[in-house]
């Protein structure tokens, strides 16, 4: 009504199915040992979105906005598990980043992450390694098993 507002109802008809139980490879895998977890991204929004999604796994979360900025954290003393890194960023890819982990840092897993696949080309230097990329959009339940299989 003019002056008064709008008043909506919505009838749905009730589900004559019982819920489905939650099982148990549906629930997010957390993180054992509180491992810590860099997190390598140009988007502050999306850097944002994603340490809050690591952390409420149970890692500890630390972030670098991009792959020099990642590079230098891990030239100190700074204790790192796993790098979690977008593919596509200015001046040097996740591809790059990885190189140059799997090069002066051995200890330390890599998982990238792209919303646009095929956007950055696999550099050679990887040779036959492995490397997970969560493609974008993922789920908690995807973000959890990717950063646990590569911890473990």
């Amino acid at each position: 009504e003019p002056g008064r507002g709008t008043s909506v109802r919505l009838f749905l008809p009730r589900s004559e199915e019982p819920p489905a139980p939650l099982g148990m490879s549906e629930l997010p895998v957390m993180s054992e040992n509180a491992e810590t977890v860099l997190v390598v991204e140009d988007d502050n929004d999306v850097r944002e979105s994603v340490l809050q999604r690591v952390e409420g796994l149970g890692y500890v979360a630390i972030e670098a906005a991009s792959g020099s900025e990642a590079m230098l954290l891990l030239k100190t003393s700074t204790h790192v598990d796993l790098v979690f890194s977008d593919v596509s960023m200015p001046n040097m890819s996740g591809y790059d980043l990885a190189v140059w982990i799997f090069e002066h840092r051995p200890d330390v897993r890599v998982v990238l992450t792209s919303g646009h696949v095929g956007s950055a080309e696999r550099p050679a230097a990887l040779g036959d390694r492995s490397i997970d990329v969560l493609l974008k959009p993922y789920d908690r339940l995807a973000l959890a098993t990717a950063l646990s299989r590569a911890l473990h």
